[in-house]
């Protein structure tokens, strides 16, 4: 794929509170901005923005947000991104069979130690030889160079981001009394962050840019995700130009930092190549509930590839992935769920 006409941007949300359920991902991100383009410009805006993704190039490309640590004393960020797909590690590479669980539990990795396995300068047995875990009895993490850190693995002298999560309880009100209505008691998983910001990276086609700032804009107060009627995700937008790591045009293969639904034929290129290496996850989307007020209309399920899955590139695609038809609306339209992928090109060999 040829990005080299779009713009390149790093979008850092710093969280005003908490995200309902989780980091938003990509397909949610363009969720929220598509629906911002049309409370903003009204619906020729928002057809000419989905139309214009039938095409093989883009308006923009979005991957999902990331955490990254803000060290406020020294001025400092520690960007993450999602772990790479590794597959199972070998017992015999591994000093304690502990060691393959908390790999496993790991979700994201520091830009540093990512990079490195990007070009090929470590592999996994290094970073498993000189690996320790944070807090254990068994682990001397004085002599360690990598630390696993709860879902973080970071270079020893990184710091973490802190995320927390915690159930808050609610319940139904009764419309007509003001009360809480019996019986009707909900929890919600709230995400809660610690000198810590979320961000993702951006491909932008330059006619798009002025539109697609003013929905950010938009929606800082107006939040991005579940429960932003009740405060959750609003924050304080930060841009800046270029990514937190070299884009490089070289690679046999490339990591995907987005959720991503193939075509037929990249499904079928992917399942012929014997180095590529997924994960699926099933999203399931609502449809803005401003337009649809006290109805909760989901959209049909789509089963996607996760954040982190190393594919074989395909010469012959201008862009991965596509827009999903997911549900058709009264009065005409259709709702089509986010599945292109946000490719980063990786050396063969590499990861």
């Amino acid at each position: 794929m040829s990005t080299n006409n779009y713009l390149r941007y790093t979008v850092i949300l710093e969280p005003r509170g908490t995200f309902k359920g989780e980091i938003p991902r990509s397909d949610t991100l363009f969720g929220a901005v598509s629906w911002a383009l049309l409370l903003l410009y009204g619906p020729g805006t928002l057809d000419d923005w989905l139309s214009a993704y039938t095409g093989h190039s883009p308006p923009a490309l979005l991957s999902s947000c990331f955490p990254c640590k803000f060290d406020k004393v020294e001025g400092k960020r520690y960007f993450y991104l999602p772990m790479p797909a590794v597959g199972e590690f070998p017992l015999a590479e591994l000093r304690d069979h502990s060691l393959a669980k908390h790999l496993k539990k790991t979700r994201f990795i520091d830009i540093q130690i990512w990079e490195a396995l990007r070009e090929g300068k470590i592999g996994w047995n290094h970073i498993v030889e000189n690996l320790a875990v944070k807090g254990s009895p068994t682990e001397d993490e004085e002599s360690a160079t990598y630390i696993i850190d709860g879902m973080f693995l970071r270079h020893k002298g990184n710091q973490a981001p802190q995320i927390k999560s915690a159930s808050t309880a609610g319940t139904a009100v009764n419309r007509l009394t003001g009360g809480a209505l019996e019986g009707f008691l909900f929890y919600t998983n709230r995400i809660y962050f610690v000198d810590t910001v979320t961000y993702f990276l951006l491909y932008l086609d330059p006619d798009w840019e002025k539109k697609l700032f003013a929905a950010l804009k938009f929606l800082e107060d107006r939040g991005i995700g579940g429960g932003v009627t009740r405060g959750s995700g609003a924050f304080d937008l930060e841009v800046t130009e270029g990514f937190p790591f070299a884009d490089e045009d070289e690679g046999e293969n490339w990591l995907n930092l987005s959720l991503y639904f193939p075509q037929k034929s990249e499904w079928e290129h992917i399942r012929n190549s014997e180095g590529a290496r997924y994960s699926i996850v099933q999203r399931r989307g609502r449809i803005e509930s401003s337009f649809y007020e006290g109805k909760k209309i989901w959209k049909r399920p789509v089963m996607m590839m996760e954040e982190g899955s190393l594919l074989p590139v395909m010469d012959s695609h201008p862009v991965y992935g596509g827009l999903i038809p997911v549900l058709k609306l009264v009065g005409g339209g259709t709702a089509m769920h986010y599945g292109f992928g946000f490719p980063v090109k990786v050396r063969g060999g590499a990861l």
